[in-house]
């Protein structure tokens, strides 16, 4: 059987819930931990990137927003975007491809994240309903 989400738009609701809840509890603790966000950041810097604070921030950042942004169905592809950026790099650079390993939930995050930037946030959110108020 084919699981059609255009046929089940609440399984498109759960999904997106999920992942929403999923990155806000994976980064909440470091977004606003001052010690753990110091040492994610240094873990940046040895990734290479120039400005790890900025770029640990807005990694998190989009992980925590992005993740109350999928919640409630607002800006759905923007921040899937932003979280699929994200999981890339914490896939293939932070835990260097390992797809059934450290990065699976990374790859998972990534996947669905994908989903929704070629489908859009579904039946049920807030772009759904600002799209039918701009028809009329």
């Amino acid at each position: 059987m084919k699981l059609n989400f255009k046929k089940y738009p609440s399984a498109e609701l759960i999904l997106r819930v999920w992942l929403g809840c999923a990155l806000i509890s994976h980064s909440v603790f470091k977004i606003f931990n001052p010690q753990i966000m110091e040492r994610f950041c240094s873990a940046v810097e040895k990734l290479g990137f120039p400005l790890p604070y900025i770029f640990g921030y807005m990694a998190k950042g989009s992980e925590f927003f992005g993740g109350i942004l999928l919640i409630i169905g607002l800006f759905t592809r923007t921040s899937s975007v932003f979280i699929f950026l994200t999981m890339l790099v914490a896939a293939f650079m932070s835990h260097e491809g390992d797809i059934f390993g450290e990065a699976e939930m990374a790859f998972t995050y990534l996947i669905i994240a994908l989903y929704f930037i070629f489908n859009g946030s579904g039946k049920y959110s807030l772009d759904r309903f600002i799209e039918s108020k701009n028809e009329l």
